[in-house]
C-alpha cells in the first residue's frame, strides 16, 4: 500500500499508472523514438538502394525482391528470439543487445563485396530492427501512465516512419556522391544510443518485481517519485504489479490470450504484405513506368513523408473510437486508395494524382500500425508481455517476407503493376475483416493490470 497527492495507491503498478509525464518519463520516450527514428532508416535503407544495387550486381526482379525478404526473415527471428529474451533477462539489457545487432548489420551491409555478403549483412540488420519493437515497447509500455499510453506507443510508428523519411533525404543526398553503401554506413549509428540507455533508461518496475527483484525495483521507484513530485509506494512481501488479483500460471496466461495471439498475428501479417510490399519495391516501380532513378527517390520521398501523419492519425483515431472500428476504417480505406494508386500506372494519369493515390494509401492504411503496436502492449499479461508481442510480430515479419517476393514474383511472371496492385490490396480488406470479428475488447484508457484482471482472471504469478 502507499499513497499519493491524490489518495491510496494500492501496487506500484497503479502508482505508475496515474503519474503525470515527468522529465523520466521523456528521457525513457527520447531513447524509444531515437531507436524507433534509426530503426526505420534501416529498415527502409533497402528500398532506396535496390536501383542501384539491381545494376551493381545484376540482379533478377526474384533475387531483389530476396534482398527485401532476408531483412524480414532476419525480422522475424529476432522479433521472436529476443523478446523471449526480454522476458528471462530483462527489457534494458537486451534492448541494447537489439540495438548492437542492427548497427553491425549495417557495417557489414557497407562493406559487402558481393551479393551474397550483402544478404548476409541485411539479415543480421533484420535480428535487430525487428527486436527493437516488442523489447523497446513492453519497456515503455510499463512505465506509460494509462491516460497518455495510447500516444506515447503511437510516438514508435511515428517515429519509425520518421525514418523513412530520413532514408529519403539521406538519399538524395548521399547516393549521388557517395553511392548506395554510404545508406548503409550511416546506418551503423544506432550503436550510439547504447550510450544513452545505460545513462537513462532503467529496467521495468513490472519486470523487476515479477521477478522478485524487490530493492532494484524500490530504487527505481524512488527515482519516479522523485521525479514526479509524490511519496513512494510502500512495497509489501508479494508486491507484482498485479498482487491484488489471483495469479494465473505462465501457461495459463497463453491459454487465455490465444484469441488476442491469434488477432493481432493475422492483422501484423495481413498489413505487413502491403506495407512491405509497397515500400520495399516503391523506387523501382517508379523506374519501371519510365522515371528516372532520382525521380524516383523524390516521389518516393513524397509518399514516405506520409508515414508521420499515418502514425499521427491512427495514434489518434484509436483513442476516438474503439480500437477495432479505427482498424476497419483505415484498412479499408487504405485498400481503396492503393487501388486507385494502381489505376493511375494503367491510365497514366498526371505524376501529381499517381503520388498522391500512394499518399493516402499509406495515410490510411500505414495508420493501422499505430493501432497495432499499442494493442500489443496492452493485450497481454506483464510475464509474457514481450514474449507475446515477439510473437505476433514475428508473424507479421512472415507478411513482411511475402510482400516484397509476392510483388518480385509478379512483376517477373509480366504481370501488369495495377493486377498486381490489386492482389496486395485484398489483405487489407482481409485484416479489416479480423479485426471486426476477433478484437470485442475497448481498451482506451485502461490500466495495464486493470486490463489483465478483467481480460485474464488475475495476474500471472512470477
Amino acid at each position: 500500500m502507499g499513497q499519493d497527492v491524490a489518495g491510496t495507491v494500492s501496487t506500484p503498478a497503479d502508482f505508475l499508472d496515474e503519474l503525470p509525464m515527468t522529465r523520466f518519463h521523456w528521457l525513457l520516450v527520447l531513447g524509444v523514438v531515437l531507436a524507433q527514428i534509426l530503426d526505420g532508416y534501416s529498415a527502409t535503407a533497402n528500398s532506396f538502394v535496390l536501383p542501384e544495387v539491381i545494376r551493381r550486381f545484376a540482379l533478377s526482379p526474384i533475387q531483389a525482391g530476396t534482398l527485401a525478404s532476408v531483412t524480414n526473415f532476419g525480422l522475424l527471428i529476432g522479433a521472436l528470439g529476443f523478446a523471449i529474451l526480454a522476458d528471462r533477462m530483462g527489457r534494458r539489457a537486451i534492448f541494447q543487445l537489439v540495438l548492437l545487432t542492427y548497427a553491425f548489420g549495417g557495417l557489414i551491409s557497407a562493406v559487402a563485396p558481393t551479393y551474397a555478403v550483402l544478404l548476409g549483412g541485411r539479415f543480421v540488420a533484420g535480428l535487430g530492427i525487428g527486436a527493437e519493437f516488442p523489447v523497446a515497447f513492453a519497456l515503455l509500455a510499463e512505465y506509460s501512465p494509462k491516460r497518455y499510453r495510447a500516444w506515447l506507443i503511437a510516438l514508435g510508428p511515428l517515429c519509425y516512419g520518421l525514418g523513412y523519411v530520413l532514408a529519403g533525404v539521406l538519399a538524395l543526398a548521399v547516393v549521388p556522391f557517395w553511392g548506395w553503401r554510404g545508406l548503409f554506413w550511416i546506418s551503423v549509428a544506432p550503436a550510439l544510443v547504447i550510450v544513452y540507455i545505460r545513462r537513462f533508461i532503467p529496467e521495468s518496475v513490472r519486470y523487476l518485481l515479477s521477478k522478485g527483484h524487490r530493492d532494484e525495483a524500490t530504487a527505481i521507484l524512488e527515482h519516479v517519485a522523485r521525479a514526479a513530485r509524490r511519496p513512494l509506494p510502500v512495497l509489501t512481501l508479494n508486491a507484482e504489479p498485479t498482487a491484488s488479483a489471483p495469479a494465473i500460471g505462465l501457461s495459463a496466461a497463453f491459454r487465455r490470450s490465444f484469441r488476442y495471439l491469434l488477432a493481432l498475428s493475422l492483422l501484423y501479417f495481413l498489413f505487413f504484405i502491403q506495407t512491405f510490399g509497397n515500400t520495399a519495391w516503391l523506387p523501382t516501380l517508379f523506374v519501371k513506368a519510365g522515371y528516372s532513378v532520382m525521380h524516383s527517390f523524390t516521389f518516393t520521398l513524397i509518399v514516405f513523408s506520409a508515414l508521420p501523419c499515418a502514425e499521427a492519425l491512427g495514434g489518434w483515431l484509436q483513442d476516438v473510437i474503439p480500437r477495432r472500428w479505427a482498424i476497419v476504417a483505415l484498412g479499408v480505406f487504405g485498400a481503396v486508395f492503393f487501388i486507385l494508386f494502381g489505376q493511375a500506372f494503367q491510365h497514366r494519369w498526371p505524376t501529381p494524382w499517381t503520388v498522391a493515390a500512394d499518399v493516402l494509401s499509406v495515410l490510411t492504411a500505414n495508420g493501422v500500425i499505430a493501432i497495432l503496436y499499442t494493442l500489443g502492449t496492452e493485450l497481454f499479461p506483464t510475464r509474457i508481455r514481450s514474449t507475446a508481442m515477439g510473437i505476433v510480430t514475428a508473424v507479421g515479419r512472415i507478411g513482411a517476407i511475402v510482400g516484397p517476393l509476392l510483388v518480385g514474383a509478379l512483376l517477373q511472371l509480366g504481370t501488369p503493376i495495377p493486377t498486381m496492385i490489386n492482389v496486395v490490396a485484398t489483405p487489407l480488406l482481409l485484416g479489416a475483416l479480423v479485426a471486426l470479428i476477433l478484437i470485442p475488447i475497448d481498451t482506451r484508457r485502461r490500466g495495464l493490470d486493470q486490463i489483465e484482471r478483467q481480460e485474464f482472471g488475475g495476474a500471472v504469478s512470477p
